[in-house]
């Protein structure tokens, strides 16, 4: 569940970049809000996730990488949520500047580093488990 939402809130993050390439104040801001609230929404499932792996931290060596990399990725989507949602309460009470529509756009491909960092860490937690 985690994972189809994540590459499916690449979808509005890549249309965020557009504005933000475009300088479209109006279109960033709401793009910046949706992805502010798609980041906390994604938090849920993982949430889930974490209360519901199959192994411990401290049980083996195979619980401590899981672990690691689950609160490795986890703590990449709560730091973008968090530029997000303070990028959100600049874009809507300041005039929207160069300088603003570079970090909208920086802060876009962190998004996106963050969704392709998912796809071997998710491979090796969910995958590498089912090989041995």
């Amino acid at each position: 569940m985690f994972t189809l939402g994540l590459l499916l809130s690449e979808l509005p993050n890549l249309w965020v970049r557009r504005c933000a390439l475009n300088k479209d104040a109006r279109g960033v801001r709401i793009g910046v809000a949706v992805m502010t609230l798609l980041g906390l929404l994604l938090l849920v499932p993982r949430g889930f996730e974490m209360a519901h792996l199959n192994t411990r931290r401290d049980h083996d060596a195979y619980g401590s990488v899981v672990w690691m990399l689950m609160v490795l990725h986890t703590s990449h989507v709560v730091t973008d949520w968090g530029d997000a949602a303070v990028q959100a309460a600049w874009l809507f009470t300041h005039e929207i500047g160069d300088d603003q529509f570079a970090d909208v756009e920086d802060n876009a491909s962190y998004w996106s580093f963050v969704v392709l960092t998912w796809l071997p860490i998710g491979a090796l937690v969910y995958g590498l488990a089912r090989l041995w």
